[in-house]
């Protein structure tokens, strides 16, 4: 027996966004474009960059692609450009009231520019006597130890 779960979170999902949905009569190739714009979105987003393994990771892909991409972040004309899932309303700020994580990797990146900042500080001010005093201590310079 064919197992329908997968029609049945379709149809749930429908439900929840408040869309009837409809079967397109026999016989009727005008009411199949919709369909066809599925599967050619389907097609040219997802599937021309991936080819995936079986079944279960077509699922995955689909599952993935829909719920991470399509509704939350495409936008569709058919609802004014908006995407299906609203993104988060963020209240704005004041930089001044804004406080940022000081992240390990941003402290690293401005020790990183000071530093940078100082080398090119010294390369200036200092050139004539730092090429001195390298050309003086030669053993910088010797590559054979």
């Amino acid at each position: 027996m064919r197992n329908h779960y997968p029609l049945q979170a379709f149809q749930a999902f429908l439900a929840a966004s408040r869309i009837q949905s409809k079967k397109t009569s026999i016989r009727s190739p005008w009411q199949n474009p919709y369909a066809e714009r599925v599967i050619g979105t389907l097609r040219l987003e997802l599937l021309n960059h991936i080819i995936p393994f079986n079944e279960k990771h077509l699922h995955c892909l689909l599952k993935e692609y829909i719920d991470d991409y399509y509704n939350p972040h495409r936008t569709h004309q058919g609802i004014s450009c908006k995407t299906p899932i609203p993104s988060p309303k963020y209240i704005p700020t004041k930089s001044a009231n804004t406080k940022l994580k000081n992240l390990f990797l941003i402290g690293f990146i401005i020790i990183m520019l000071k530093l940078l900042n100082l080398i090119i500080y010294c390369m200036k001010t200092f050139s004539s006597e730092v090429y001195l005093c390298l050309k003086n201590q030669s053993w910088l310079l010797d590559h054979s130890r």
